[in-house]
């Protein structure tokens, strides 16, 4: 009887560590899921940063390349503007390097031979721009339209390059 009587006793020393364990196992283990929670965030955080750094980096790089882009194409358009048709064998030309120097400008291809046969259904140019284009006028379009022509291309191969 006596082991009765110790039994309520017993069974609440039993409780009372179980309830103690599972008390302590449950605070160890938030302990350790909130450090997982920080870690995990403190990762996120510098993966953001890291992703921002990379975009404001390659908006920079773009930034640059337009400007180098703006810049030389108004130095060759400066040196366009002094380029002087030229007319050879009654064909009309652009007199690219005339002191035989080597010119900022890339190569503009000449007049063809021969003016590309007229379509049927052409239509009329406004009365107020007949007299207006020259051929000189047109000859100087025709440069100013392939120097931004070669000036895009530049700025698409810079912009590949940057991408990765």
């Amino acid at each position: 009887m006596n082991w009765l009587s110790s039994l309520p006793l017993q069974l609440v020393l039993v409780f009372g560590t179980v309830g103690i364990s599972f008390i302590g196992g449950c605070q160890f283990g938030q302990h350790r899921i909130e450090a997982k929670w920080g870690a995990e965030r403190s990762a996120q955080a510098i993966d953001a940063a890291r992703q921002s750094q990379r975009v404001v980096d390659t908006n920079l790089r773009q930034d640059q390349i337009n400007q180098e882009i703006s810049n030389e194409f108004r130095k060759q358009q400066a040196a366009l503007a002094s380029i002087r048709p030229v007319v050879c064998d009654g064909r009309i030309g652009l007199r690219i390097n005339p002191d035989g120097e080597d010119s900022p400008v890339p190569e503009v291809p000449g007049a063809t031979a021969s003016a590309a046969p007229t379509r049927s259904d052409t239509l009329p140019a406004p009365q107020g721009d007949a007299g207006a284009v020259s051929c000189e006028q047109l000859s100087k379009d025709a440069a100013q339209t392939t120097l931004m022509l070669v000036e895009i291309q530049r700025w698409l191969q810079k912009q590949d390059a940057v991408e990765p």
